[in-house]
């Protein structure tokens, strides 16, 4: 699709590695571990993180992703593990292996539009830990997007890069599923070039969360409402969630 094609070009213009999440994740695991990353996109964090030391293994569903990740890697001779493969799949694929820190950020965990996708890929997540090991999650705060109706969230815009994404929500309460409208927008010397592009999200609620990390047997999970440790609340943009194994 011509959406991803451009998207997958201005993806780390748009989504710049964040030092908060860096910090918080990095701050997370001892020294040397083994870290998955689960969609990774380009692998920014990725490869942050194995400059740091850390083996890590990045897995995104989208080939282009994982190619850029591996360009990106191999200029900066970083070595890692790159995968192409959906997330449902990483409790088969990824068995042999054990983790420090598993973590799937940037909302990408609600493309899976059924709860019952959600617990398997938390379970197999919980499964590939060590018993020391921590998941890493965070969410558009679904709980102030669907108790507050709001209908869009803010604008990405980087005027350097020439690009800006437009991103629009639209609750269908029949099927509990949110269309997420997306309007990609490359700024040309002569005029805007728009790719438009619509993906179904399932709003996950925190206490859909809380329930599902208990019943799979996390033992220590904290809910923070940004990667700056501050409150979850109904007013936080984000939902992150910290679960601990053992």
């Amino acid at each position: 699709m011509a959406f991803y094609s451009e998207f997958n070009k201005y993806y780390d213009e748009i989504f710049p590695t964040g030092k908060s999440q860096l910090r918080f994740i990095s701050s997370r695991v001892p020294k040397n571990s083994k870290i998955l990353d689960v969609a990774c996109g380009t692998g920014n964090y990725s490869i942050a993180l194995s400059e740091m030391g850390h083996e890590v293994f990045a897995v995104d569903l989208d080939e282009g992703m994982i190619c850029q990740l591996n360009k990106k890697a191999e200029n900066k001779k970083v070595k890692l593990h790159a995968l192409v493969e959906d997330m449902k799949s990483i409790g088969e694929k990824l068995r042999p292996h054990s983790f420090n820190c598993i973590y799937c950020i940037g909302n990408s965990l609600v493309h899976l539009t059924e709860i019952n996708d959600i617990y398997t890929v938390i379970k197999d997540i919980y499964n590939l830990l060590n018993q020391d090991g921590v998941m890493i999650i965070q969410t558009v705060n679904y709980d102030r997007i669907l108790e507050s109706n709001i209908n869009h969230l803010p604008t990405i815009h980087n005027p350097e890069a020439g690009v800006k994404l437009v991103r629009r929500y639209q609750y269908d309460k029949d099927k509990h599923i949110i269309n997420f409208n997306t309007q990609l927008v490359i700024e040309t010397e002569f005029q805007p070039i728009s790719y438009n592009n619509s993906v179904p999200l399932y709003p996950l609620r925190s206490f859909e969360i809380k329930e599902l990390l208990n019943k799979i047997g996390f033992k220590e999970v904290k809910l923070y409402g940004d990667f700056e440790e501050n409150e979850f609340n109904q007013k936080a943009f984000s939902m992150i969630i910290e679960a601990r194994k053992g």
